[in-house]
């Protein structure tokens, strides 16, 4: 999508797709010509998922709003066909 800057969120779910206070968030670079899944964005999910599963084991709950102004959607799906389905 021509992105310079990706990243992963876990956040607490809510009656929004992807509109629930964030519980933790990481980002990293794109490389040109580079797919980041397996590089940054596997590892960054199982850090993060760990980090939030310790975080409420030890009552550590982070709920941070999201700033919609930074939100990103994948082409294929709308908030319409979202709407539609739910």
């Amino acid at each position: 999508m021509g992105e310079r800057i990706t990243g992963g969120s876990v956040y607490w779910m809510n009656e929004v797709a992807d509109g629930g206070p964030i519980a933790a968030q990481d980002w990293c670079h794109i490389r040109s010509s580079d797919t980041p899944a397996r590089r940054e964005l596997a590892p960054m999910g199982v850090r993060l998922l760990t980090k939030v599963i310790t975080d409420a084991r030890d009552d550590k709950i982070t709920r941070q709003h999201q700033n919609e102004t930074l939100a990103t959607w994948e082409p294929k799906i709308s908030r319409k066909t979202l709407r539609e389905t739910g």
